[in-house]
């Protein structure tokens, strides 16, 4: 009985590392976006970085030329999302 206790509470210690190391981590940035000239290039960001595995949110604005970008840290970097937007078409302004 002791060995299957010393087990289990070694097992169980064992996934609360494996949780804390494997839960996400996620971060906001907002980028400004150069040549959007339409509503739907505002959407074509918007369903280009929805795809991409690892973001929680996204929000295009036309209005501002930008985006804010939630996203996972842990499996997506800034890098891969500002090459997702220049893939489409479009470039950062920083």
């Amino acid at each position: 009985m002791r060995n299957i206790l010393t087990f289990l509470l070694a097992f169980l210690g064992g996934l609360s590392i494996f949780y804390i190391l494997s839960k996400p981590t996620f971060i906001s940035h907002t980028l400004p976006i150069q040549g959007m000239t339409c509503e739907a290039c505002s959407q074509t960001i918007h369903m280009s970085l929805s795809k991409l595995d690892g973001v929680k949110e996204a929000s295009v604005s036309f209005e501002n030329k930008s985006v804010t970008i939630t996203y996972n840290q842990k499996t997506l970097s800034l890098d891969d999302i500002k090459n997702n937007i220049i893939k489409e078409g479009y470039s950062i302004s920083e």
